[in-house]
């Protein structure tokens, strides 16, 4: 019980990738595969964004300075925004964003749950695991 309470929000990180597919886990299986792999080569396509992100881990796991810690949150919150805009991140206007981000729609749907709980989780993860010395 004390392991499971050490690695909690690893684990509730990891449940909020599955959360999208909670929902309609029976309902046309072959389209979340579809849209696994998608996800999968959207990253490949973009491959700047997440190198980005990649390197700003490393940069802020081997200096432990606090803007480092600062810089991967930043990162994987611009990585999320990349992906939920499909690359068009850059071509949006903020009115489309705020569209974006506040539709009732959007918002309800199970997948942007998850969305959302990854959003959060993954950053209090970065916090967790590159504590900054004083």
């Amino acid at each position: 019980m004390k392991i499971l309470k050490r690695y909690l929000l690893e684990l509730c990180f990891i449940l909020s990738f599955a959360l999208p597919f909670i929902k309609g886990v029976n309902a046309d299986n072959g389209r979340r595969f579809v849209e696994i792999y998608y996800g999968f080569t959207f990253l490949m396509e973009h491959a700047i964004v997440t190198a980005v992100f990649i390197c700003s881990l490393l940069i802020a796991f081997f200096l432990k300075k606090r803007w480092t810690k600062w810089l991967a949150a930043g990162s994987y919150f611009f990585l999320v925004l990349w992906i939920a805009t499909e690359g068009y991140f850059f071509r949006m206007s903020l009115e489309d964003l705020i569209r974006l981000w506040t539709s009732l729609e959007f918002l309800t749907k199970t997948y942007q749950l998850g969305f959302y709980l990854n959003i959060l989780l993954g950053i209090l993860l970065i916090m967790k695991y590159l504590k900054v010395k004083k």
